[in-house]
C-alpha cells in the first residue's frame, strides 16, 4: 500500500492504493482490515501511483485524488492527478476519471510521494520526497479548485527541513500533517482559505 486516507462518506472505511507496476485500483479497507471495495480508474494508467486524497469539495461532494507522482529517477517530464467520486455504495466497481489534472514541477522532474488537499480552502499540494529537504508545490487554483486545462505548472510554496517525505493531510483545522519513514512533522496551515 502506499497511501492512506480517510472516506469522508464511510465510517471507518480508508481509501488505499498500490504504486508503480500494479493495476490502477483504489481499495477501500474497513477497520478490521478487509477489503470493503475496489473501484478500478479505466483509461487510467498507474504510472507511479503514490497517494490518495479524500475530501468533500465545496458543494459537499465527496472526492478522491489519486496522485501518480512518483519518479525515484527524477525522470518524468509531466505528472498527474486523477479525480473521482467517492462510491456512495462499497463494492467492486469501474468508472473513468471526472478529471486528469496534468502537471509539471517549475524547475525539472522531482519525486513526490504526498498530495495535499486542504478541504477548507479545496486547494491541492504536492509534496516532493528530498533527499534533505521536502518541497511543497500547490496546484494552481485555476486548475483546481478551477477547470482550466492543459499541462500547468506547480507553484512552489516553501521547504521543510523533514527529509524523505512519504505522507500527508491536512486536518479539519487546516494544520497540515507531513511525514517520513521514521518522523511526522506538524505545520501550520499553508495558505489562507479566505
Amino acid at each position: 500500500a502506499s497511501g492512506l486516507a480517510l472516506s469522508p462518506t464511510h465510517s471507518g472505511v480508508i481509501w488505499t492504493l498500490n504504486d508503480s507496476g500494479n493495476a490502477p485500483v483504489l481499495y477501500a479497507v474497513d477497520r478490521r482490515g478487509v477489503t470493503a471495495g475496489t473501484v478500478r480508474l479505466s483509461g487510467v494508467p498507474n504510472q507511479d501511483w503514490e497517494a490518495v486524497a479524500a475530501w468533500r469539495d465545496g458543494a459537499g461532494q465527496a472526492l478522491l485524488a489519486v496522485a501518480d507522482i512518483g519518479d525515484n529517477g527524477a525522470r518524468r517530464a509531466e505528472i498527474e492527478i486523477d479525480l473521482l467520486r467517492e462510491p456512495a455504495r462499497l463494492g467492486r466497481l469501474r468508472t473513468p476519471p471526472l478529471r486528469r489534472i496534468r502537471l509539471r514541477y517549475p524547475d525539472g522532474a522531482a519525486d513526490a510521494e504526498a498530495l495535499l488537499v486542504d478541504p477548507r480552502s479545496q486547494r491541492m499540494f504536492v509534496v516532493t520526497k528530498g533527499l534533505l529537504r521536502a518541497r511543497i508545490l500547490a496546484v494552481p487554483a485555476a486548475v483546481y479548485p478551477g477547470t482550466a486545462s492543459g499541462v500547468a505548472t506547480l507553484e512552489p510554496v516553501g521547504a521543510i527541513g523533514l527529509q524523505l517525505a512519504t505522507d500527508g493531510t491536512v486536518l479539519p483545522s487546516g494544520a497540515v500533517l507531513v511525514r517520513s519513514y521514521g518522523a511526522l512533522m506538524l505545520l501550520a496551515p499553508l495558505l489562507d482559505p479566505g
